[in-house]
């Protein structure tokens, strides 16, 4: 488990993201296949291959709503695992990634760094853990 320090040294390893995300962006090329070994390599590739070179609020919108439309199609094929006892699961990692794709992209959009979010959550998620929250509902839980 992610101690707070853990969280804390996390933060500060990426504080400079913008800086190092501009320098290793410059470095892929779109025409050959790219090793990705991190989060945060992800979300550097993530921005290459998206269309505009600037980030205005159209593609937010877009980034948004292909999350969602995505998220929808890994949930029709849990359904159908459901319904019919059947899971093809090369979809459900293509899906999967579909997810990762607009996630990754709105953390681009952001400025965040995908590393900094994960931190986050299961920062906010050992809160819970620790203070026995996890079940129930609420932000402040």
């Amino acid at each position: 488990m992610m101690t707070k320090d853990d969280v804390i040294a996390a933060k500060a390893d990426h504080a400079n993201f913008d800086a190092i995300f501009n320098k290793v962006l410059a470095s892929y090329r779109v025409d050959k296949p790219v090793k990705v070994t991190s989060l945060d390599d992800y979300a550097v590739w993530s921005r290459k291959m998206w269309l505009s070179d600037v980030i205005e609020e159209r593609d937010i919108t877009i980034m948004s709503l292909g999350l969602g439309g995505e998220t929808g199609e890994v949930l029709e094929l849990l359904k159908k695992r459901v319904r019919d006892d059947t899971l093809d699961l090369n979809h459900l990692k293509k899906e999967l990634g579909d997810v990762l794709y607009y996630w990754s992209m709105l953390c681009n959009a952001f400025g965040l760094s995908p590393t900094d979010v994960m931190a986050a959550n299961m920062e906010k998620v050992n809160g819970r853990y620790e203070r026995g929250t996890l079940k129930g509902s609420g932000e402040d839980r």
